[in-house]
């Protein structure tokens, strides 16, 4: 039993290893994806330090009462 030639060329294309290319969408959106994220980490770095910060006055302001 022989395989016809469509399932020849089924089993041909499959087992190629191609390379992927990139299309210009994923690129974008891994782009995005990346600007976002140094956003993200821009902002609790910010946030960590204005509550470090009004913690480090709030401890002076108790020093001073005492």
């Amino acid at each position: 039993m022989g395989k016809s030639e469509s399932q020849m060329d089924i089993m041909e294309k499959s087992s190629k290893p191609g390379k992927h290319r990139w299309t210009a969408a994923e690129i974008g959106l891994s782009v995005l994806l990346l600007l976002v994220s140094c956003a993200l980490a821009g902002l609790v770095v910010l946030y960590t330090s204005a509550v470090k910060g009004e913690t480090m006055n709030n401890m002076m302001r108790l020093n001073s009462l005492q």
